[in-house]
């Protein structure tokens, strides 16, 4: 990308020339603070630690594995039952005396074949089900992650550009601190200056605190509790990357949160597939024997089981399953609009991010640095106040600030549009 400047001829210029030359280039890289231990990362590193430390997905992990033992449980048949009972227990022998008898009993659910599979279909459903919402997850905490490595990366460039604005004024006003003392100039013109770099130290103090919150919310999200300041070292080929992948097509036939929605609609099928078949009779099989101690008799039982349908619980049940498929159905509508929309959203934003950063770095920045360029010339030379110096140097400065916001929101929609994709 060309950039057209000026051959400067000025010490001043000359400061500021070098300033913007490294400015353009893309993303400074990190400055160490002295006496603080630093842990540098690169985007992919920031993500792939929130992988590996992140609560939430830990206890996702830990869901999927409960789910999982539920689904090697329901398969399984229930344990019998064993009854031991003794009657009359001080029974006699004589005429007239009730006879002792003692009792064991055996009994065993029956489950039946549909039954045995409409409850594995269900568990193994349940269990797909937490699984996609995993990633649907995981995208969400990585797309989190990413968005505060780039605000971090946003305010540390914030920061360097405000010290290099900072070190400009300042040679400025050493420069004409030597023009007062000699009474070329009044003494307001310095302090006109003064009042200028406080201005910047004030914006300074503000991106530093929002940089610090997002160090602050990273710490958080990797349930770090060490003073070690977190740096980015931004790969300046990221943007040409990131423009080159965003021109190619997306599909979203792997978007998590749709495939999260429609295992959950196979889910609440599966469940009401189950209650259909636990509506049905439940039989037991019981088997027994029975010995009457005084004729030293013993008998043997045989039967079944079932239960009783007096308060036809059964309806409700399956009307509340019915309900939640039709809910969830209308989530998965629901979800699939908001994803195209997010979808064309974010096409959009990507879109006018490019255009405006076309328009920033081959015709504003590059026209209002030469007039800066000019003007200071033209100060030298005492034809112009410092006032116009100064605005100028602001509108410079301003634009780059605004430059790197727009780079931050092109970089966001990209990431989120990766994530919609399933990336």
């Amino acid at each position: 990308m060309r950039h057209i400047i000026s051959q400067p001829t000025k010490q001043i210029t000359g400061v500021f020339c070098a300033m913007v030359l490294l400015a353009q280039a893309g993303f400074a890289q990190p400055v160490a603070h002295e006496n603080q231990e630093q842990l540098v990362l690169t985007l992919e590193q920031a993500r792939q630690r929130t992988l590996e430390r992140d609560t939430r997905l830990k206890q996702a992990k830990l869901f999927i594995q409960q789910l999982q033992i539920d689904g090697q449980l329901a398969g399984k048949w229930n344990n019998p039952e064993i009854e031991l009972k003794v009657e009359n227990l001080n029974g006699g022998s004589g005429e007239g005396d009730l006879e002792r008898e003692t009792e064991f009993s055996w009994s065993q659910e029956l489950l039946l074949p549909n039954r045995r599979k409409a409850r594995s279909s269900e568990a193994e459903a349940a269990e797909t089900h937490a699984e996609t919402a995993f990633q649907s997850l995981r995208s969400q905490v990585l797309v989190e992650t990413t968005e505060l490595v780039l605000d971090l990366v946003y305010y540390q460039e914030r920061v360097h550009h405000h010290l290099q604005m900072e070190a400009v004024l300042r040679e400025m006003g050493r420069r004409m601190s030597d023009r007062v003392q000699a009474g070329k100039i009044a003494a307001t013109e310095l302090n006109r200056l003064q009042l200028e770099i406080a201005n910047h130290e004030m914006e300074l103090a503000r991106d530093r605190a929002a940089q610090m919150q997002a160090k602050r919310q990273l710490k958080a999200i990797w349930q770090s509790t060490s003073d070690t300041d977190i740096v980015i070292d931004w790969d300046q080929s990221e943007r040409k990357r990131i423009e080159e992948e965003a021109s190619k097509p997306l599909n979203l036939i792997k978007n998590p949160s749709l495939n999260e929605v429609r295992t959950k609609v196979d889910w609440a099928n599966r469940q009401l597939d189950l209650v259909t078949n636990e509506r049905k009779r439940t039989w037991r099989a019981i088997a027994g024997i029975k010995r009457f101690e005084a004729s030293g008799d013993t008998g043997v039982q045989l039967g079944v089981a079932t239960e009783l349908p007096l308060f036809r619980r059964g309806r409700e049940e399956t009307r509340r399953s019915m309900l939640f498929r039709d809910q969830v159905e209308h989530q998965a509508q629901a979800m699939r609009s908001e994803v195209n929309q997010a979808f064309l959203g974010l096409r959009q934003k990507m879109g006018q991010a490019k255009a405006v950063l076309v328009q920033l770095e081959d015709k504003l920045i590059p026209l209002a640095r030469k007039d800066l360029q000019s003007l200071e010339a033209s100060y030298d030379q005492g034809r112009h106040d410092l006032r116009d110096v100064l605005e100028r140097h602001r509108s410079v400065h301003n634009l780059e600030l605004e430059r790197l916001e727009w780079m931050r929101d092109l970089a966001k929609s990209y990431w989120n549009l990766k994530a919609l994709s399933g990336g």
